[in-house]
């Protein structure tokens, strides 16, 4: 195989909006992206830029407990998009997909202990697909539900 470049030219269109509210202790987010990506000219012309979705949405959430106590939570949703190197569109678009995570994180001073769960629901999906040098889907799958537990330190 050999590498090639896209002989076109690309434009993003799109809109981003967010939403942020905080009272008490508790922070809440939302954030919605719509891109429209295509390939303006040259032998891809009109088709969609890959691996770029075009709806993306995040929700977020932070509620302080006290004494240094905070809980998190998270959830992000992926839509769907051709697949990394198919410039011509003609495999099926890799599924959008939505994940959800939580932290639990005890913070003092500049040292902090952590929880972090991720995949909370167990959810089958890739982030990342591309088009193989035989010229097949290949997915590479995300991890399921995990956790991770550590301690930080702030300089």
């Amino acid at each position: 195989g050999a590498n090639v470049n896209l002989d076109g030219e690309t434009r993003r269109r799109g809109v981003e909006a967010s939403v942020q509210f905080a009272v008490k202790g508790l922070a809440l987010a939302m954030g919605y992206q719509y891109t429209d990506a295509e390939i303006l000219d040259g032998a891809y012309a009109g088709k969609a830029v890959p691996g770029v979705p075009a709806h993306q949405l995040t929700l977020s959430g932070v509620l302080s407990l006290g004494g240094g106590l905070s809980v998190a939570a998270d959830g992000t949703y992926v839509g769907s998009r051709p697949l990394i190197s198919d410039f011509a569109n003609a495999l099926p678009d890799q599924g959008g997909y939505f994940a959800m995570n939580a932290k639990l994180k005890y913070q003092r001073g500049r040292l902090s202990l952590f929880i972090d769960l991720n995949n909370l629901t167990d959810a089958e999906y890739s982030e990342y697909g591309v088009v193989s040098f035989a010229g097949e889907e290949a997915v590479y799958p995300s991890p399921e539900f995990n956790a991770l537990a550590g301690i930080a330190l702030d300089f």
